[in-house]
């Protein structure tokens, strides 16, 4: 969740007349394992980036318990193996996010920072060239790219 999940509408006096969630991105039914690459590449420190076993034994395990809550039967579930079989062969996602949507999560906020920028200016200076150089977002490359390609993605 994020202020682009959220869309505002306001009294004329400024003061807040109601919010609503939206979230029309990558609609489909599909693996938890898109949600968690595209997690692991645009939200997490990079501490976290480094521990992703840790992550996905502790994912599996909550998605286990809350499945068992609601009492799902557990027959159905994915055995850990099969999960991480499938988490790293949707890597792909990981790679994708980290090359649309991390460098917008990642950049600076700019006057400039606007899809209209963002699609018709792109020389030095730019916005979108910011986005692609600045520190934070090679920060986080030099940690995910290594991961990505150790799973084969990048061969």
């Amino acid at each position: 969740m994020w202020a682009n999940n959220m869309l505002f509408s306001y009294h004329e006096n400024g003061k807040l007349k109601d919010l609503k969630f939206v979230d029309f991105q990558l609609v489909k039914y599909s693996s938890p394992a898109v949600d968690l690459h595209y997690f692991i590449a645009t939200s997490p420190a990079n501490e976290v980036r480094d521990k992703i076993d840790q992550l996905l034994d502790t994912y599996y395990s909550q998605l286990l318990s809350t499945l068992a809550a609601l009492k799902y039967p557990l027959s159905d579930v994915p055995t850990m193996k099969e999960f991480k079989c499938d988490f790293e062969a949707r890597a792909f996602y990981g790679v994708m996010a980290s090359a649309v949507v991390t460098p917008l999560v990642k950049a600076s906020q700019r006057k400039d920072a606007t899809f209209d920028d963002l699609a018709h200016n792109e020389g030095p200076g730019s916005f979108r060239e910011h986005c692609y150089t600045n520190e934070t977002y090679k920060n986080v490359l030099k940690h995910t790219l290594p991961f990505y390609d150790s799973l084969g993605v990048l061969d």
